[in-house]
């Protein structure tokens, strides 16, 4: 093995050159890095919820409640859509044409849960009514 003149074997000599001659990354803090993989972890979490079939969204999962607390008596557009599965631009068609009431609180729009409860039941008798007549339900 050869040796420079300052006894350090010349392998290590190149890749002490190539080193310095590389370009140097910026300091990154710890707390950069956290903020970024905690930007991306949120960004997976929606993606995952958002193509889970019939799973609604974590943070709209109107069930998902702690024991003891109250049963919500309105939710927001985008609960009322994760409740029955459908987008938020059907549940907006439904208020808009009034055949799903809402009301107004401040600057949101809120749908009572007994409302959309009685909206789903009577589709789902609509449907098995449909289906005893020999009609396709829809």
């Amino acid at each position: 093995m050869r040796h420079s003149a300052s006894g350090i074997p010349l392998a290590l000599v190149d890749q002490r050159d190539e080193l310095a001659r590389a370009p140097r990354l910026p300091y990154v803090t710890p707390e950069a890095v956290a903020a970024d993989v905690g930007r991306a972890l949120a960004a997976l979490i929606e993606a995952v919820a958002r193509t889970t079939v019939g799973t609604p969204p974590l943070e709209t999962a109107v069930t998902d409640r702690s024991p003891g607390e109250p049963r919500r008596l309105l939710v927001g557009v985008k609960s009322a859509a994760a409740m029955i599965d459908v987008s938020v631009a059907t549940i907006n068609e439904l208020i808009y044409s009034r055949q799903l009431a809402s009301v107004k609180i401040g600057g949101r729009r809120l749908v009572p849960v007994d409302v959309l409860e009685a909206m789903v039941a009577e589709m789902t008798r609509d449907a098995h009514e449909a289906m005893a007549a020999g009609r396709v339900p829809g």
